[in-house]
Formats: structure tokens, sequence, C-alpha cells
């Protein structure tokens, strides 16, 4: 494994008023769900993946992007797109992963719907972290 490709991977499944979270183990083999992060908009959501950034001492960040059947981007998804752009001035490599159907996936897990969000950025984080292995 290269350098680069060691430390946690915080997982987002970002939504306009709750973001699911996970993240991986140092080693980048395990994923874990992580509590949701309930906010009013990026500002508030910038601010509590900084925390998580400092206590979990993460390496890359990884987030969902909402594509369409079609492919293309789904609609009203802009706050992802400045969230991205406020996530790379953190000094952090970031990411980003078709996130289609994980949210059904994590339907299926799950018989809590407050825990979907956080699901659906655990099975973002453990498909990116198959496909890497």
């Amino acid at each position: 494994m290269k350098q680069a490709d060691k430390g946690k991977i915080l997982s987002l499944d970002v939504g306009t008023k709750k973001t699911g979270v996970a993240v991986s183990d140092a080693e980048r083999q395990m994923a874990f769900m992580r509590p949701e992060i309930f906010h009013a908009g990026n500002p508030e959501l910038l601010n509590a993946i900084k925390e998580i950034l400092l206590r979990e001492n993460i390496s890359t960040i990884l987030v969902g992007m909402p594509f369409s059947l079609s492919g293309g981007l789904a609609v009203n998804k802009n706050h992802i797109l400045e969230l991205i752009d406020d996530l790379k001035k953190l000094k952090v490599e970031v990411k980003t992963m078709d996130e289609r159907f994980t949210s059904k996936i994590a339907a299926g897990r799950s018989s809590i719907s407050e825990e979907d969000d956080s699901q659906a950025a655990l099975v973002l984080l453990e498909t990116y972290l198959r496909i890497k292995a």
C-alpha cells in the first residue's frame, strides 16, 4: 500500500439538513458508521466536518455524488459542489464517488430510518474500499 493510500477515510452522504457519516480504520480495511450530522446548511456542516477531521485524524474525504440514472448530476445538488470546493481548502485529499443506489441498499440494512444516511455513507465507503483493495 502506497503512503498516499494510508490513513482514515471520512465518507459523507450529504443532504441539505442531514449528512450521513462513516469512517474507515487507518489501514483502510474496515468501515464504521458514525452519528449523522444535523445541520442548517454548508457552513454548519463544514464546522462539524472539521471537528471530525481533527478527532478522527482523517487523511481523505469521500463525498457521495448524487447522479441520476441517466448519468447526470441530480438536480438541486449545488450545495454538494460548493461543499466539495470548501473541503478542498482543508488540506485533506477529497475524492468523489457515484452514490446511486447507496440509500436503497442502506434502507434494506437498517430498521432504524434515522440511521439511513449514515448507512448510505457506510455503503459508499465499503464499496470504495472494495474497489481499491
